[in-house]
């Protein structure tokens, strides 16, 4: 037992020391990642994301304790691959890359100093870092984009089904009262990133095998489709019946929290009938 507190302090020592040494590495990047969460809305979510990571962390710090710790020797490999993604990412000056090389760094650290079964402990909480990293600009460009398109299809056919008249032109609904343009703070993107989340923290907690823990995770992704196409839909049920075009004010916020609700809900009753089925 005597042992097993040694270790721990051990790790206590190292942990501290290798905060100093990350914070002073990537204190560049670290600022970088602050900035976009408080400025890009559709990663307002990221500060939560650490801060859940410890609380599992902190979760599982009596399992920790009683692991008999033995560093494993593929923790180098990690970090020489986190040392290559870091000197490329500085010289390319491509943040969000460099921000992938702190998680596979921690990867490494953990394995080297504290062994496959400490890595094993942990391996959800620090891989959920990467929903802290803002994605690479161009791709979440072309994501946007496509729910944007595939949004407006649904609207359109809905809206039509309801009876008013529609006329769908890309992204552009045309009605008798007014034009509806699907925009990018209407892409959905926001609620996607943050389902994706929030699903794979339900799954990592579901009492369930692999398979539907991966199936809950990938539900979030047509969840958010439809509560977001919900949400165009009331905007053309308004426009239509007020002739009012809802692009901002308390009404268009409340909309979005209302439809992240309800995405979140179904998604926790998933997880739920998962666990039981």
């Amino acid at each position: 037992m005597d042992r097993t507190k040694d270790q721990s302090y051990l790790l206590i020592v190292d942990g501290i020391l290798i905060s100093g040494m990350i914070a002073f590495l990537y204190y560049g990047n670290l600022k970088w990642l602050w900035g976009r969460w408080m400025e890009n809305p559709d990663y307002s979510h990221g500060p939560l994301i650490p801060l859940i990571s410890l609380f599992i962390v902190y979760q599982k710090r009596n399992q920790i304790r009683e692991i008999d710790v033995r560093g494993s020797i593929i923790g180098i490999y990690f970090i020489l691959l986190a040392v290559l993604i870091y000197i490329v990412s500085m010289r390319a000056q491509v943040n969000f890359a460099l921000s992938y090389s702190l998680i596979v760094l921690l990867c490494g650290i953990v394995l080297f100093l504290g062994g496959k079964q400490l890595f094993f402990k942990l391996a959800f909480p620090i891989c959920f870092l990467f929903f802290m990293v803002p994605f690479w600009t161009g791709a979440i460009i072309k994501l946007s984009n496509a729910l944007k398109v595939l949004s407006s299809i649904a609207t359109h056919g809905i809206v039509d089904l309801l009876g008013y008249p529609v006329f769908r032109d890309g992204v552009v609904l045309y009605m008798s009262k007014g034009t509806l343009e699907v925009a990018d703070p209407c892409s959905g993107i926001r609620s996607l990133i943050a389902l994706l989340a929030l699903g794979s923290v339900m799954a990592y907690y579901s009492n369930t095998h692999i398979a539907k823990k991966v199936i809950l995770v990938a539900l979030a992704i047509p969840i958010a489709f439809i509560g977001n196409t919900l949400r165009i839909v009331f905007f053309a049920v308004v426009l239509e019946n007020k002739g009012v075009i809802i692009t901002e004010g308390p009404l268009h916020t409340l909309s979005g929290m209302a439809v992240f609700a309800f995405a979140l809900a179904v998604l926790i009753l998933s997880s739920k009938w998962m666990s039981r089925a």
